[in-house]
């Protein structure tokens, strides 16, 4: 299954599928996490944030391809077990502030956000979010 186009397309808009493009939408989606909680803050404190972009992307890539797939992206066993709770602990309120933070940030870079695209976004991220949380409350 293909990604649906509201999602593509506001993908394409926010990035233009340039490093430089991500890294401006991952900057500024971390300044809009990063001041939704003194937690999430603190969470990323000793992070080096140049790097931790990239693994956001990479990310995000596989939750986004979870939604149309029947089986688990390559990597996202791995990295729901560094974020469960017996390594970095992130537990599963902070997936709801995540998924704001990253609505809010599409909203803000995003010059065609409507409500279709936030949702054709929200579909898309579901299934990851919950295999995220799901595979910490397991262990």
């Amino acid at each position: 299954m293909t990604i649906p186009i509201p999602l593509k397309e506001s993908l394409f808009r926010i990035t233009g599928d340039t490093v430089e493009g991500w890294d401006s939408f991952l900057e500024t989606f971390y300044n809009t996490f990063f001041a939704s909680s003194p937690e999430v803050a603190a969470k990323f404190k000793r992070t080096k944030l140049k790097h931790q972009r990239l693994l956001l992307r990479r990310s995000l890539e596989s939750i986004l391809k979870m939604a149309w797939s029947t089986e688990i992206p390559i990597g996202l066993d791995e990295i729901a077990e560094r974020h469960d709770r017996n390594n970095l602990d992130i537990r599963p309120y902070l997936y709801e502030l995540w998924e704001e933070s990253l609505i809010q940030t599409v909203s803000r870079v995003d010059p065609y956000f409507d409500e279709e695209v936030e949702l054709s976004w929200r579909i898309a991220l579901e299934p990851g979010i919950k295999f995220m949380i799901d595979h910490y409350r397991a262990s």
